[in-house]
């Protein structure tokens, strides 16, 4: 007989299994019945809880609480005392006496019992009645004088003083200090520039006349005048305008009079005869005869102008059209490259069909090279990974990099920042970026840091944080990130 699909016991389960008996000849089963044991109550299944758990404060005492099965419900371990917590202290400066309010001395107040106390150390406790009684500084008599300030202003005139009040006021209890009578001069008057007055526009057949006036420019008082005559005007000529116009034909010429008339009295001024030569009006430039480009032959049009009036062809030039180039599609790999052995890429023309190959480098090696990146703060890093995606690297992050390619990453500044001419180094050397604004490390198995330096520029100070849901993909983006692409494996974490 044999005890065989033995289940334990548990806080909540009785043990089980089967009582199988064998043939002693041939070894084969001849019977099995199901058997039922005991619960094992220290067998505890169902995970545990705390309960009656006292977090401990300046005034009770703390208790770590008890731990339960939560399977079968009894107490597993009694908790222990974790003792009193420290006073919650809120610190309140001294409030210096002054000629208008008392003062207090500095003083630490609990949040949690509610005691006062003079000293840091909290070692003397008081009520709030024996803070009131202790710490309250009187008065002083000494005022702080401000800047005196003018009251009752009256503005002197060009021919009578005026005065005001300099009056000086305590800055901290408003009190007066002092209080002394100003006297200011009358002015006299003020010439300002002369200006015209009374002015009568001259014509082409009156005189005018204006007065040059100067007054005070306090009282606007006059203070001289002189008469000034104008000189009676030339004629004002207008626009010039055609007269008398004959048309010219594509043979014969035409002609028309120009005439200026005065705007003021409406005499003519002049008149001009002119010679509209005759000619052929040119119209558009239409093309004839083309020939369209192709990827590799150039095409050709013949540029024609007709007269607009009677049809005539008036010029005719070639153009020659530039051939278009090929259209390249995409680079497909033909012969993948191996690690020892060059590969080769192929592309076609989307118009023509035609060809083109290039080679594709041998892979090499696989590296693994450690990178630690520090920045300067609102700014960050983004490893190329070869795949067309991206990895972010915040400040002071190792990348562990395995790969059969060179490192290649840019800097990215917050949103709203920006950094004037800024500098990375590998290792303490300056390394310059490509077209792409990738900076690239070498193909070799080393230990390098990364650093920035640059000042910053704030566009429009953003908070900078990052969401929770960027955060949390970060947080596993940094435990392990494990991708292929056509150069091998690649590591990052």
């Amino acid at each position: 007989t044999k005890e065989e699909n033995i289940v334990a016991g548990t806080c909540v389960a009785e043990r089980t299994w089967d009582e199988v008996v064998y043939c002693q000849s041939c070894n084969q089963p001849i019977s099995s019945t199901p058997k039922t044991g005991e619960k094992d109550m220290n067998n505890h299944v169902g995970g545990t809880e705390i309960r009656d758990k006292v977090t401990a404060t300046c005034t009770v005492e703390g208790y770590s609480g008890d731990t339960y099965c939560l399977g079968c419900g009894e107490k597993i371990a009694n908790g222990e005392s974790t003792g009193y917590a420290n006073h919650q202290l809120t610190f309140t400066a001294e409030k210096e006496a002054t000629c208008k309010d008392t003062g207090f001395v500095e003083y630490w107040h609990c949040d949690v019992c509610g005691q006062y106390f003079l000293t840091e150390d909290a070692a003397a406790p008081l009520t709030a009645e024996e803070l009131a009684e202790q710490g309250v500084i009187g008065k002083t008599d000494d005022h702080t004088p401000g800047t005196a300030v003018k009251e009752n202003e009256h503005d002197a005139t060009c021919t009578e003083n005026g005065s005001y009040d300099s009056v000086m006021y305590c800055t901290v209890c408003g009190k007066e200090i002092s209080r002394e009578t100003v006297t200011v001069n009358a002015s006299g008057h003020t010439p300002g520039a002369a200006k015209e007055e009374n002015r009568v526009n001259a014509s082409c057949t009156a005189e005018g006349s204006y007065d040059e006036v100067v007054r005070c420019t306090v009282c606007n008082e006059v203070i001289s005048t002189v008469h000034k005559t104008i000189d009676k005007l030339a004629h004002t000529p207008g626009e010039a305008v055609k007269e008398n116009e004959v048309a010219a034909t594509c043979t014969t010429d035409g002609s028309y009079d120009m005439a200026v008339y005065c705007t003021v009295c409406g005499n003519e001024i002049s008149r001009e005869p002119h010679v509209v030569p005759a000619g052929h009006t040119a119209g558009e430039v239409v093309k004839e005869n083309e020939a369209a480009p192709t990827c590799t032959e150039a095409g050709s049009y013949d540029a024609v102008v007709y007269c607009t009036k009677c049809g005539e062809e008036m010029s005719r030039d070639t153009v020659t059209v530039p051939a278009k180039g090929h259209t390249w599609g995409e680079w497909e790999v033909v012969t993948p490259a191996t690690e020892k052995t060059d590969g080769e890429a192929k592309r076609v023309c989307s118009v023509c069909g035609a060809e083109e190959t290039k080679p594709i480098s041998a892979m090499g090696d696989e590296i693994t090279k450690t990178v630690k990146f520090v920045n300067i703060g609102k700014m960050h890093y983004e490893i190329d990974l070869g795949n067309g995606e991206t990895y972010t690297v915040y400040n002071s992050s190792t990348v562990q990099w395995i790969s059969r390619q060179a490192l290649r990453f840019r800097v990215v500044t917050y949103a709203g920042y920006n950094y004037d001419d800024i500098i990375i180094r590998a290792n303490g050397k300056e390394i310059t970026p490509d077209a792409d604004g990738y900076y690239s490390l070498p193909k070799t198995a080393e230990t390098v840091i990364v650093t920035a330096e640059g000042a910053v520029k704030d566009d429009s100070a953003p908070s900078g944080k990052l969401s929770f849901w960027e955060l949390l993909i970060q947080f596993f983006k940094k435990i392990v990130f494990f991708f292929s692409t056509a150069f091998g494996k690649q590591s990052i974490c």
